[in-house]
């Protein structure tokens, strides 16, 4: 899991191919049940896999010895998963079954189980090793179809390919070899020309250019970071916010966690300060503001992580004051989970929703911005440098997913535009494709400005499949826990009575 985060994305396959090789010269034909003499191996693999996902993790929860600590426990509690539930089954079906040629099929689809499904949807998909082959956007596009799981199925199945037929001459022939490897060839050629097809459907015959222009409007995120009611940096905050409406961005976007409130009077000054600003706008369609505050009451030892969306029409009407969904584990531990209903509205920009920051982790929620047709999303967030490229590159994928435009303002981070096509602060479009991305700090003075071409909602085969492919990867795995459990119980009673 470490390498969900793997800046160097063929690494992140040679990491899984090493993986398979390691445990294929291990056991070549026999029960990998039996330990004697190779115990120390499967320890040795553990706590170097532990470490890895500590190098990659450790400075998410903050420095120190302890936070590393910690890190590396949830490393060795993650790889235990794995070995358990991926690796020691893969190696059993292929020893119960040696002439059987969908082992690498049974490896990716378990992996994919534990990984998106048991890890992702507790922890989030951003340990899902998916994350880390984004940067190709044809694998990418495959989330258009089958989310992040097909996108994590399809890395693993490409990963362990080559090792796994290795493994098989021996046993099944090289004629079926090479028959198995022009079938997965073939399909995983049309699978990318279909994806690039998606990706390349307006340039693939000669049209006008002046047809891809897209009607366009200036929006804007405002960095900042826990800022104190009435202190210099909050009026310089809120005269940025003003500034950026003035000049005509059609959007000013906070960073999460923009401001520190301590009490509902402060709030409602944050909100009469919002909607009197966004009043100021020239705009024939109107202005919006998204500001953003954690708020903890006097002696409370929780609060609420908030972002409140203002429209300058009918004098500032109030779209929504969301409370986040999915605070981040250990780091957010005195936050407060809002409601799983992510927010949306209607504007003379589209239909627009809301969500902050760590809620973008989780398929299962943002799947909503898909039913509802959302047109554009808006994301606060702060990331913290040690994670921001990945993070929003696995945030861009619910673009793809969804068929919606992402815009996404991050502190200490990257803000950017995604197209539904494609993810720092930025803007994603619905095909996953960054339109804008910029790496941004917490300085109020230094907001960062894009244009964002305004584009419908795009239909996506995943926003009316769902979670199908997510649910066969888990009938399967469990088919094959339940034939495995048989044969192993089986093989262990006869044992016993001929003994």
């Amino acid at each position: 899991f470490g390498n969900s985060l793997e800046p160097v994305t063929i690494l992140t396959f040679i990491s899984y191919a090493s993986v398979v090789q390691y445990f294929h010269h291990l056991y070549r034909n026999e029960s990998c049940l039996d330990l004697r003499n190779k115990a120390w191996y499967w320890i040795v693999f553990w706590v170097f896999q532990a470490l890895g996902f500590c190098l990659g993790f450790s400075s998410i929860f903050g420095d120190g010895a302890l936070n590393v600590f910690i890190t590396f426990c949830a490393g060795l509690l993650l790889w235990l998963l794995i070995l358990t539930l991926v690796i020691v089954p893969y190696l059993q079906f292929e020893f119960y079954f040696p002439q059987n040629r969908w082992g690498v099929v049974v490896f990716a689809v378990l992996q994919t189980t534990v990984a998106c499904s048991l890890v992702g949807n507790l922890l989030s998909t951003f340990v899902v090793p998916g994350n880390a082959v984004l940067d190709y956007l044809p694998l990418r596009q495959v989330a258009f179809f089958l989310g992040i799981y097909g996108v994590n199925f399809t890395a693993i199945l490409m990963a362990i390919f080559i090792p796994y037929l290795a493994k098989k001459v021996p046993t099944i022939g090289v004629q079926r070899c090479l028959t198995i490897a022009q079938y997965f060839g073939g399909s995983l050629v049309v699978a990318f020309v279909v994806t690039g097809f998606l990706i390349q459907s307006q340039y693939l015959y000669q049209i006008n250019g002046l047809d891809l222009v897209r009607p366009s409007i200036q929006v804007s995120c405002v960095n900042a970071q826990s800022i104190e009611f009435q202190t210099q940096d909050w009026y310089t905050l809120w005269n940025q916010t003003q500034s950026r409406i003035v000049q005509g961005d059609a959007i000013v976007l906070m960073t999460e966690e923009a401001m520190l409130l301590k009490n509902d009077a402060q709030v409602t000054a944050a909100m009469d300060l919002a909607q009197s600003i966004v009043q100021q706008t020239t705009l024939a369609k109107g202005a919006l503001v998204g500001f953003t505050y954690v708020l903890f009451e006097p002696g409370a030892t929780m609060g609420t992580n908030r972002f409140v969306l203002i429209s300058s029409e009918n004098g500032g009407t109030l779209l929504w004051n969301y409370a986040k969904s999915h605070p981040v584990p250990i780091v957010e531990y005195n936050i407060t989970a809002g409601s799983p209903v992510l927010p949306t509205a209607s504007s003379a920009y589209g239909k627009l929703g809301g969500a902050i920051c760590f809620d973008l982790d989780f398929p299962q929620f943002i799947a909503q911005a898909g039913r509802a047709q959302v047109d554009l999303l808006l994301q606060p967030s702060w990331t913290w440098n040690a994670i921001l490229t990945r993070h929003f590159e696995g945030d861009a994928v619910r673009a793809i997913e969804n068929g919606f435009t992402l815009f996404r303002c991050s502190s200490d981070g990257e803000s950017g535009i995604v197209d539904p096509s494609d993810g720092e602060s930025g803007i994603v479009d619905p095909y996953g494709k960054f339109l804008a991305r910029q790496i941004t700090g917490i300085d109020p003075l230094q907001p960062s400005v894009f244009i964002l071409p305004l584009r419908s909602h795009v239909s996506t085969v995943f926003t009316y499949l769902g979670f199908v492919f997510e649910y066969l990867c888990i009938a399967v795995s469990a088919a094959v826990y339940l034939v495995l459990g048989t044969k192993a119980f089986a093989g262990w009673t006869w044992a016993v009575l001929l003994d």
